[in-house]
């Protein structure tokens, strides 16, 4: 890894790696991707078309449901005048390089379709742009709400933070260690995404969810509980 990385960096790489280690995360990873629950799942990356240089309907409903929905007059231009525009800079973002691979020239090409998005349309923060980007270049640029930004990275700094983070192959082992089912074409990025705003969303989805998963972790260790799961030639685990 860069041995220039700050030491706040380095402090947000901890705070990671200990949100990660968090006892019943799979859990909650498996409600968020739960097609019965309340929550975007892995509907945001599925839903409707999703051209790979076209900013569409469909990934502008998909950015609404990840409570990023833009205004009328953001929605007019991305669809119409400032259409090519937004096309054109999309083609030189790559859609195959993973954000901790990505060298500077490859993070710099995303800039200037953020700027477009954040100072050309009203109303379009840099939390509503990153849900579009990570829409269209999920392995990536990842979502920057406040949520994830307060409690797992370095406020403008969150992209280099991330990338320092999933650096660490390690720490992506143990990411895709808790990939449910449901959520097979989530990115690594997207399920680190993912993780802090199960853990600290205050929506009433997501404290549920973390109710259930408490109580299930408490189950789990109660020796008859562990009796009844234990199968002959299994070893339990919790």
């Amino acid at each position: 890894m860069p041995g220039s990385v700050s030491e706040a960096i380095r402090a947000a790489k901890t705070r990671v790696e200990r949100a990660i280690a968090t006892p019943g995360l799979g859990d909650l990873l498996a409600a968020y991707y739960d097609p019965a629950r309340g929550f975007a799942g892995a509907t945001f990356d599925t839903l409707g078309a999703s051209p790979r240089n076209e900013i569409s309907r469909d990934d502008l409903l998909a950015v609404a449901i990840l409570d990023g929905r833009l205004s009328p007059s953001a929605v007019r231009r991305l669809l119409a005048e400032d259409a090519r525009q937004a096309t054109a800079l999309l083609a030189g973002i790559s859609s195959v390089v993973n954000l901790w691979e990505a060298s500077d020239e490859r993070l710099a090409a995303i800039d200037p379709l953020r700027d477009l998005l954040t100072r050309c349309l009203v109303g379009v923060g840099q939390a509503q742009a990153s849900k579009l980007l990570a829409r269209k270049r999920p392995r990536l640029v990842p979502v920057t709400d406040k949520i994830i930004v307060a409690r797992g990275v370095v406020i403008g700094q969150a992209w280099r933070a991330l990338q320092y983070c999933l650096q660490d192959e390690s720490l992506r082992q143990a990411i895709v260690a808790l990939r449910p089912p449901q959520a097979r074409t989530a990115s690594v990025l997207r399920l680190l995404d993912v993780a802090p705003w199960m853990l600290h969303s205050q929506s009433t989805a997501a404290r549920n969810a973390r109710a259930a998963a408490s109580r299930h972790a408490a189950a789990m260790t109660n020796p008859a509980v562990k009796r009844r799961t234990r199968r002959p030639g299994v070893r339990f685990r919790r």
